[in-house]
C-alpha cells in the first residue's frame, strides 16, 4: 500500500503473456492497483492498442500499451487547484507502473459506464461500419468505443451495443 508522501510511482512485474493480453480481464487487478492508492477510484479513461480482430493486444509490439486511468471522488472534493486525485496504471510488455498524479481539469473527470461488449465485439462492430480489419488503438469513450488507426482520416466511434 502507497501512503501519502510515498513514491508516486511503483513498477511491477510484466503480466503474464504479453503476446496475447487480455485487456478487459486485467481490468479488475488495474482497479485493485489503484484502489490501493485511492481506495474509491473509478475508472475515467482506458486506451489500448495494437488491439487485434480477435481483441487481445500483442504488448511486444513498438506502440504496445495498455493505460487504465482512475480518479478518486473523494480526493477530488479537496479545493486544491490541482489535486492528486488519479491513479494511472499503465500495462507494457516489460512492466506494469503505477503512478499517482495531478488533475489539470479540476479532478472532474467523469466515470465510464460500464461496457457491454468485449474488444473483440467491439472490432466487430467498428468492422461492420467500414474500419479495416487490422490492430488499432482503441478507447472506451462515454458514448462507446472509438477505434482509430495510423491513417487519420480512418476513425470511427462505435456505439457499445452488444448484449
Amino acid at each position: 500500500v502507497i501512503r501519502p508522501g510515498d513514491s508516486e510511482l511503483e513498477t511491477l512485474a510484466a503480466p503474464p503473456n504479453p503476446r496475447d493480453f487480455d485487456a478487459l480481464g486485467y481490468l479488475p487487478r488495474a482497479t485493485a492497483l489503484a484502489r490501493q492508492r485511492m481506495s474509491d477510484a473509478v475508472l475515467v479513461d482506458f486506451d489500448v492498442q495494437p488491439v487485434g480482430p480477435d481483441g487481445r493486444v500483442d504488448l511486444t509490439k513498438p506502440d504496445g500499451e495498455v493505460d487504465y486511468r482512475f480518479r478518486s471522488p473523494g480526493r477530488s472534493a479537496t479545493g486544491e487547484k490541482e489535486p492528486r486525485c488519479l491513479v494511472n496504471v499503465e500495462v507494457k510488455a516489460t512492466e506494469v507502473e503505477v503512478v499517482s498524479v495531478r488533475s489539470f481539469r479540476g479532478c472532474k473527470e467523469p466515470a465510464r459506464p460500464a461496457w457491454r461488449c468485449t474488444l473483440a465485439g467491439a472490432a466487430r462492430l467498428a468492422q461492420s461500419q467500414g474500419v479495416p480489419r487490422r490492430p488499432a488503438k482503441v478507447s472506451w469513450l462515454q458514448d462507446g468505443w472509438f477505434f482509430s488507426l495510423d491513417d487519420p482520416d480512418v476513425a470511427e466511434t462505435v456505439k457499445d451495443r452488444c448484449r
